[in-house]
């Protein structure tokens, strides 16, 4: 497993394959959007967006903004996320990899800025 790093780009996890899952989460901050203004030449075979509650317009302005960007790169499956209550989110995620049935380790991009 690699440490959590701060890149310029994001690589695959196997420079000859593509990942098997990018996770990452949209919200009301900035730094949601960091992640996805790196991914030239990055490829997986899906994307799972968290989107956390608490509407607000900087909110549906990211999630526009992140779903023009990453739609392009692997198909986008969002999934919606109290802060009261993560753990909803967390089950979801793991039935989401679980049900890939990989023979393998998945090859998994994790975004920890957000």
């Amino acid at each position: 497993m690699n440490a959590p790093a701060a890149v310029d780009h994001v690589p695959s996890v196997d420079a000859l394959e593509s990942d098997d899952l990018l996770i990452l989460a949209a919200s009301w901050e900035q730094r949601c959007l960091g992640l996805a203004s790196k991914l030239r030449g990055y490829r997986c075979k899906h994307i799972l967006m968290t989107i956390y509650d608490g509407p607000s317009e900087k909110r549906a302005e990211n999630i526009k903004t992140l779903r023009q960007v990453l739609c392009p790169v692997a198909p986008l499956i969002e999934f919606e996320a109290k802060h009261s209550n993560p753990i909803e989110n967390v089950r979801k995620t793991l039935g989401f990899i679980r049900n890939l049935r990989l023979n393998r380790t998945p090859r998994i991009t994790l975004d920890l800025s957000s």
